[in-house]
């Protein structure tokens, strides 16, 4: 029972009746929010203020709901609520009446509560009783009403058997056009129509794809469209439907075989709303999709949107483009673009929201949809067509979709290489040249989300935009200060490419709903800086939804993804006239700036700006005429040095704790009744979580630029040290590491057999991409790299001497093959760590864009994950050929001598600064300075003792298998039988709350103090990680091949005997060093 929900919501009545508001439009929001408590567990979503249809007579009539529950995107139960003086009873006759829904519905009033189920009353409760209300709510979000049950029976049924279903339809086509002479001509036929009309490359194959998925959803696109012959105007459906003809029983047993789900959903949709149907249409089609087609989803970031989402941007647009530009969506010269269609949801929209007088004229002139793919192009165009026919009861084509890759081909129309289109049909091109000779003044949508394939074994890798990621290059990444940036992915590449394509001297509005990660990772700080550049205002809604952030605050998410996501308006105006500079000289210039300019961008205008900007008045590129006739340059929007946009930047934080369908209702409100904060970026380009004290006047531990200049310079910038490098990245932990060494060696021995295999036998091959990708051998895992030497043909041998030790993770040493290609990505860790035997120590911490920072010290190669996010490893010393050199510049150390004199060594340097990193105190006061940027060293009075405890914390660090445990307060309780052997290996457990380790039936480690579990890295304790990470790693032959591999010869093994002697050995020893560290963290806070 949810006790503490029930008291809350007593106490919230009891104070509305003693304020004296107790109306319904007060105490049915303490109802919802109890509810919510139960909706929540069953995984359903909440809706308020809702529309539905009834029949009678033969009519449709609208009713109108206060709330109902959904689960997957189908209504389960239905509420009405009403004040607490309403007669329950009459409230009921009345809505009866009126044929409200009563398969699962509640009646309340604070006072009462009534639930009908299939229709009849079931349960009558006095809502102060709490256990009786607890009891009625639970029977209400577990009713399952029998047309739910039947139809997701139904549902699952054909996603399970859509799979099956193409695969018989292939086979039959490959039959059928051997023996069909009719059909084989039909067929090219319609190949040939999808060529001239959509895009030439399209084969006989492709062609057959487009019929079977035809075939596969035909009767239920003519439930979502209703109108029976509706989707027979279309071309394609028309071109498709006359090959049926001459295989009308293999088309007639595919209606049968997906009639139980067809009859169901005809059932269903007859009482709902196009909301509704876009929301259904959206689950199916998304479903429909994956099943068919995982890969290529997975590829694009399918993740369609949710109507409550579409129906907020469209909205939201609007008022903007009236508030900025005076005009609305009906208006002419309004051009509105989606460049990635999926469903057509967001165009659909669209066409709902636009004046019926200015439809037809906008339909055919001013909207415009783009998709890339054949099948979501395909239904996006019935979804557009059929809006449209829903609003004029015309049926018109949908004359303005292109089928093309948005971020490609309008690439290739700006710079003028329609010669490079030939793939195009002429149809589409000319459809394509003439959206894009539009000045666009929307560009509304959903981006994909993908920024890298999981793995190149899944063959699905998104591919390259040259041009497109030259320009990222040039505005996000050069304008970043971060060590890696991630800002190829397909959401931030349409960001780009709108940017360009609303052009400075345009007004135009940016919509797009993605991942927020942009708001505040360091790695965005250069894509912030851009936009801020680039565009006038920017709104932002903040939907948060982050589950990475393993912060409860940020709530639910709007998408079933893990990810936050974030709606972006940005908005881009036209330079006014009066800010365009008309100048001869230099001083002329300056002289005509408009008042109004900033002293700002006055004092900015220097001589070298300013004379850079100023052309001879006899010169040919004079623009513009002076009242005596002389001929001077004119400076364009985007020349006037003077005018330097700053975007105004508003954000809008939903809420914390808010659950995703809490954030869909709160998108139900005008985007005017939004508190918006204005946010003024810091010099870092930071957003969010501005820090407002010194970090910046300390020294910089490390440092992009000294890293970049040659070692004899590094003196000329101000960081402590000049080399650093991110720790080891294979992209193949299950092949390049291992705790046996031997097994190491079987491992790596095995995938490079393989990969010889492979580049012998595709030597003299000469295959495109596809075909290159569907014949590989996937049974060891590639990655791009090792793919990449593999095309060049180039040999790669064993090395032994490349398996070196790593530290995998805190206190988890492991073998690791650390030579490249096999080692995906070695960084500078060959400079640091040229040999094993080679002396050197390294401060090892989180980079920034992690949300909690956390470091240790190692003396050999470290993980990129060790402690689970990005790490950065900054060395005492560094190694060419051989030679030993110092890494801290001669900056630092006499920045430490002039305040510490002869104490200041390089290896006292060394300790200070680990000391300082390791202090809860520093790492609370700079903790939002440390998500956003590499630490700075703050130069303290008690030098001494820093060091003396860094270098405490360094020992215990580096030297924990050789701890020696003296402390006597620590009473451990072993039992060990080493004799025992279990069956199953993995059953290591670790009970904090009874300080226990049981290793299995005969072997634990008892009375561990709490203590212990004080030290973290990270979120977890020194423990915790030893435990994770020394149990057998659970393999996943049925989900990845390459796993299958490691089974089935034999590498997998997992020497249980001595890994459990080993940690029954090394984990006395954490358990003190924990105790100690965090007495030496206590000492450190207690220092200035």
């Amino acid at each position: 029972m949810y006790v503490n929900a029930i008291e809350k919501y007593y106490n919230e009545i009891k104070e509305a009746e003693l304020n004296g508001m107790n109306n319904e439009q007060n105490i049915r929001e303490y109802f919802y929010e109890l509810l919510k408590n139960y909706t929540n567990s069953q995984n359903l979503k909440i809706e308020r203020e809702t529309k539905e249809f009834v029949f009678e007579n033969g009519q449709k009539k609208n009713i109108f709901l206060d709330g109902r529950i959904k689960k997957e995107n189908m209504v389960i139960g239905w509420v009405e609520n009403k004040d607490a003086k309403d007669d329950l009873n009459k409230e009921i006759k009345n809505k009866k009446e009126k044929q409200y829904p009563l398969l699962n519905t509640i009646f309340e009033n604070s006072k009462e509560l009534v639930l009908f189920q299939d229709g009849k009353e079931v349960i009558r409760v006095n809502m102060s009783k709490s256990e009786e209300l607890d009891k009625v709510l639970i029977k209400f979000v577990s009713f399952r009403p029998e047309e739910y049950k039947k139809f997701q029976d139904a549902f699952n049924n054909l996603k399970r058997i859509l799979p099956d279903l193409a695969k018989d339809l292939r086979k039959f086509f490959k039959e059928e056009k051997k023996i069909n002479k009719k059909f084989k001509e039909n067929l090219k036929e319609f190949t040939k129509k999808c060529q001239l009309s959509i895009n030439n490359n399209i084969t006989e194959e492709l062609a057959i794809e487009m019929i079977i998925q035809h075939m596969l959803t035909r009767d239920i696109f003519v439930i979502f469209f209703q109108n029976a012959n509706f989707h027979m105007n279309n071309i394609i459906s028309k071109s498709i439907s006359n090959i049926l003809t001459h295989i009308n029983q293999k088309s007639f047993e595919i209606t049968e075989k997906i009639k139980s789900y067809t009859d169901c959903l005809s059932s269903y949709t007859k009482t709902i709303t196009k909301d509704d149907k876009q929301d259904i249409l959206k689950t199916f089609y998304s479903d429909f999709y994956k099943a068919l087609n995982s890969k290529k989803a997975d590829v694009q970031g399918i993740e369609y949107t949710p109507i409550q989402i579409v129906k907020f941007m469209v909205d939201a647009s609007e008022q903007l483009l009236y508030k900025h530009f005076n005009k609305k969506l009906s208006s002419r010269d309004v051009n509105i673009l989606d460049p990635c269609s999926g469903t057509g949801i967001f165009m659909a929209e669209i066409i709902n929201r636009i004046n019926l007088k200015d439809l037809e004229y906008k339909y055919k002139n001013e909207l415009f949809s783009n998709e890339i793919d054949i099948m979501p192009y395909y239904i996006s165009n019935l979804n557009i067509e059929n809006a449209y026919f829903e609003r004029t009861n015309s049926y018109e084509i949908f004359e303005n979709i292109c089928f093309l890759d948005t971020l490609e081909f309008q690439t290739k129309l700006g710079n003028n290489a329609l010669f490079g289109m030939e793939e195009f049909s002429e149809g589409n091109v000319k459809r394509a040249v003439r959206q894009y000779e539009k000045k666009i003044n929307l560009i509304i949508g959903n981006p994909p989300y993908n920024a890298n394939q999981k793995s190149e074994n899944d063959n699905n890798k998104n591919k390259v935009y040259i041009d497109l990621d030259k320009r990222i290059k040039d505005t996000y990444v050069n304008l970043s200060s971060a060590q890696k940036t991630k800002q190829y992915d397909m959401y931030k590449r349409f960001i780009r490419w709108a940017s360009d394509r609303i052009k400075s001297e345009d007004d135009g509005i940016i919509a797009f709903i993605t991942n927020n990660a942009y708001l505040d990772s360091r790695q965005d700080d250069g894509f912030r800086k851009s936009v801020q550049k680039e565009f006038d205002y920017i709104y932002i809604i903040d939907l948060k939804g982050n589950a990475r952030k393993r912060n409860k605050s940020e709530g639910g998410n709007v998408f079933n993804i893990q990810t936050g996501v974030a709606i972006m308006f940005l908005i881009k105006k036209e330079i006014p006239i009066n800010k365009k500079v008309i100048a001869r000289t230099k001083s002329e210039a300056i002289q005509k700036v408009d008042c109004h300019a900033s002293v700002e961008a006055r004092n900015d205008y220097d001589n070298n700006v300013a004379s850079a900007h100023c052309v001879n008045s006899s010169e040919e590129s004079a623009k513009e005429t002076n009242a005596q006739g002389v001929k001077t340059p004119c400076y364009s929007a985007n020349e006037n040095p003077l005018y330097q946009k700053k975007a105004n930047i508003k954000y809008y934080n939903i809420g914390d704790f808010l659950s995703g369908d809490k954030k869909l209702m709160s998108l139900q409100q005008d985007i005017s009744f939004f508190d918006f904060e204005d946010i003024i970026p810091d010099n870092k380009g930071q957003w969010l979580n501005q820090t407002n004290n010194d970090f910046y006047e300390h020294t910089a531990l490390i440092d992009k630029n000294v890293k970049n200049q040659k070692v004899g310079k590094a003196i000329e910038q101000k960081a402590i040290f000049k080399l650093f490098s991110l720790g080891v990245l294979t992209a193949r932990d299950d092949w390049a590491y291992d705790f046996d060494k031997e097994q190491l060696e079987k491992k790596i021995k095995h995938f490079l057999k393989v990969y010889d295999k492979e580049r012998k036998k595709w030597a003299d091959k000469k295959l495109n991409d596809a075909n290159f990708n569907d014949n590989l051998d996937y049974s060891i895992k590639w990655v791009g790299d090792t793919k990449d030497y593999m095309v060049k043909n180039k040999e790669i041998k064993f090395n032994k001497n490349a398996i070196r030790k790593c530290l995998y993770r805190p206190f988890v040493k492991n073998y690791v093959y650390f030579d490249y290609p096999i080692m995906q990505r070695p960084y500078q860790n060959k400079k640091i760590f040229e040999k094993e035997n080679l002396e050197n120590i390294c401060l090892t911490f989180t980079t920034p864009e992690n949300y909690r920072f956390s470091n240790l010290v190692t003396i050999g190669l470290a993980d990129y994950h060790v402690m689970l996010y990005g790490t950065v490893n900054t060395p005492l010393y560094v190694y060419e050929n051989g030679e030993k050199k110092l890494n801290i510049t001669d900056y630092a150390i006499k920045e430490f001598q002039n305040k510490y004199k002869d104490k200041a060594t390089a290896e006292n340097i060394f300790a200070y600064c680990h000391a300082v990193l390791s202090s809860p105190k520093y790492q609370k006061e700079y903790e939002e300075n440390l998500k956003i940027d590499y630490p700075r060293i703050p130069l303290y009075k008690n030098f001494d003792r820093f060091v003396e405890l860094g270098k405490r914390l360094i020992k215990l660090q580096t030297e924990f298998e050789n701890f020696d445990c003296r402390n006597e307060e620590i009473q451990l309780k072993i039992e060990k039988d080493f004799k025992y052997m279990p069956e199953d290996f993995s059953m290591i457990k670790l009970n904090k709350e009874k300080g226990i380790i049981i290793f299995d039936g005969k072997n634990r480690i008892e009375n561990i103090p709490k203590k212990a579990f004080d030290y973290k890295i990270g979120t977890r304790s020194a423990l915790d990680w030893i435990i994770d990470y020394y149990k057998p790693k659970k393999l996943n032959p049925q989900k990845e091949l390459h796993h299958k591999t490691l089974i089935e010869n034999g590498l997998n093994s997992y020497d249980y005997k001595n890994i459990r002697e080993y940690l029954f050995e090394l984990i006395p020893k954490i358990i003190e060093i924990s105790v100690e560290t965090v007495d030496i963290f206590k000492e450190l806070e207690k220092l200035n």
